[in-house]
């Protein structure tokens, strides 16, 4: 006797009825929360970022991999390099509203100046909604949040060169950054930290570094070039040997000059500053006859385009000046020589 049992198998239909899936580009903003709400919950942050960065990466994103990557690390140095894309700098908000009065001072009214500010932020909401779409769809223009900065006084020493007659006025007034945010104490006190940070990170235009906070930042700045420098080019600078002197040397100095434009994009010094001087400091050391009347033209040029950008900074001016009878007594001691050896022959 045999048995012989028919296999069930279960029919799938391939064509569903009901609502059609779409992809989440496609879904509302309500239904996108919905479906990430379980994979934030069980996700971290740093996962979901690398996750993103390496998905943007496979589909051939590898820039916009980088940029989420950049924004995303906990690298503050990385991070400050977007900051421009969506607000003003704070130097670049105070020095166009200083240069008009300074520019109008003596030369020995310029030697120490302070300027006295106060800075805050307002959030107002209620406003009318307009008819715009926005790039982030958590914005709406019916809250704005304004962070400004506005000048009091400048001063040298105990004179007041220029003093702000309406302090409470919108006159003077320099917003720093504009946003469509509700006011919040997250939001106030994130808005707060930034802009600390931004006064911290304040370019020092002093020939030397006095204090504790000017000798922080320099070292800071110090040690951001230094590793600049050895990742993008492979040098290794202003670091100290064993035993003696540091690893600064001609070869530093030859491509320091030779990439003009990294060197001024790592450092911050102007372009031309740094091509000028290339240019003088090859003249010096070439050991040629030089045209004095030409050099000393040149020379007085750059110095007076060095003051323009960095007037607080007198040090290669001072080179600059002296660079012509420099050139003028190497030339006449080379004459002599000549002369000399043309006599005993």
């Amino acid at each position: 006797m045999s048995l012989s049992f028919s296999r069930f198998t279960k029919r799938v239909l391939e064509n569903k009825r009901g609502r059609p899936s779409i992809t989440f580009d496609l879904c509302s903003e309500r239904t996108k929360r919905l479906k990430s709400k379980e994979l934030c919950g069980s996700t971290s942050a740093s996962l979901l970022s690398y996750a993103t960065c390496m998905s943007l990466k496979a589909e051939g994103q590898v820039q916009v991999s980088k940029v989420l990557k950049d924004i995303t690390t906990l690298c503050p140095a990385q991070a400050n390099k977007y900051r421009e894309a969506y607000k003003k700098s704070l130097n670049s908000q105070i020095q166009p509203l200083s240069e008009s009065v300074i520019e109008d001072l003596k030369s020995e009214e310029r030697d120490q100046l302070t300027l006295f500010s106060k800075w805050g932020f307002d959030g107002s909401s209620g406003h009318s909604s307009y008819k715009q779409a926005f790039y982030d769809l958590e914005a709406s223009d019916s809250a704005v949040f304004i962070t400004y900065l506005v000048p009091l006084r400048l001063t040298s020493g105990k004179a007041i060169i220029w003093e702000n007659p309406r302090p409470g006025s919108t006159r003077f007034c320099r917003p720093i950054k504009i946003e469509f945010i509700k006011e919040s104490t997250n939001v106030s006190i994130a808005d707060k930290n930034r802009f600390e940070a931004d006064i911290k990170n304040l370019r020092i235009i002093k020939w030397q570094a006095r204090g504790h906070a000017d000798k922080l930042i320099v070292a800071q700045n110090k040690a951001r070039i230094q590793k600049e420098y050895k990742d993008r080019c492979g040098l290794i600078v202003n670091k100290p040997k064993p035993g003696f002197g540091n690893t600064n040397d001609g070869n530093t100095a030859r491509r320091f000059f030779q990439n003009a434009e990294l060197s001024a994009a790592i450092t911050g010094i102007d372009l031309d500053v740094i091509k000028k001087l290339h240019i003088i400091m090859v003249v010096v050391a070439s050991g040629f006859d030089i045209d004095v009347e030409k050099y000393r033209q040149y020379a007085h040029e750059t110095a007076r385009y060095f003051v323009s950008k960095y007037r607080w900074y007198n040090i290669f001016n001072l080179f600059l000046i002296s660079s012509d009878p420099a050139i003028t007594s190497k030339q006449k001691k080379r004459q002599e020589k000549y002369e000399s050896c043309q006599e005993k022959q």
